[in-house]
């Protein structure tokens, strides 16, 4: 992918998840998950707040949503690493659960495969109205989790409609809905 490297407020604010991935990934061994819940939260305001400053002061760039679908695929790693941290039991006694995220996440990477083979675009997921649905559910159960409690009802909505995007997502990029594609770079 060639784009130009564009510092600006949203691109700051993006690569800024990406260097903290690492050092959050290490907090996870010594605080709390409550704690953890608010450097979460954090995180994955962010990202809302990166996308918003682009769109809304006309900031978008190619280096931005090249920046941003890293920074989502971090804050994937980060929610599973803590959620496999902190509630172990979570993946080690369901196979319904291990057969789902891993279903979410092999839709997620296969779409950031089609989108590359057929568009030379590294992009981890489109910006659909399902994917801010998912965000907000997938990371309002995560908080949740961390804050409260884990709740198996609220895992299985937040994933289902998670693969439910990927299905979509994997729509789009097979019928060659290039103004999906177009839109989503143009407009992040």
């Amino acid at each position: 992918m060639d784009c130009k490297i564009i510092w600006n407020l949203p691109n700051l604010i993006s690569a800024s998840r990406l260097a903290f991935t690492p050092f959050i990934l290490y907090l996870t061994f010594f605080i709390s998950k409550e704690y953890f819940a608010y450097i979460f939260l954090v995180f994955q305001f962010t990202d809302i707040l990166d996308g918003y400053i682009a769109k809304r002061f006309s900031m978008s760039t190619d280096f931005g949503a090249l920046l941003d679908t890293w920074g989502d695929l971090c804050s994937y790693l980060i929610a599973f690493h803590a959620l496999f941290f902190y509630h172990p039991d979570f993946f080690l006694n369901s196979k319904l659960n291990i057969f789902l995220v891993s279903i979410f996440l092999a839709l997620y990477f296969i779409n950031a495969l089609l989108i590359f083979i057929m568009h030379k675009k590294i992009c981890f997921g489109l910006s659909t109205k399902l994917s801010k649905i998912c965000f907000y559910l997938q990371s309002g159960f995560l908080i949740f989790t961390f804050l409260c409690s884990l709740n198996l009802y609220f895992f299985y909505i937040a994933f289902l409609i998670g693969i439910i995007r990927e299905l979509e997502n994997s729509y789009l990029i097979i019928n060659k809905k290039n103004e999906i594609i177009i839109f989503f770079y143009a407009k992040k």
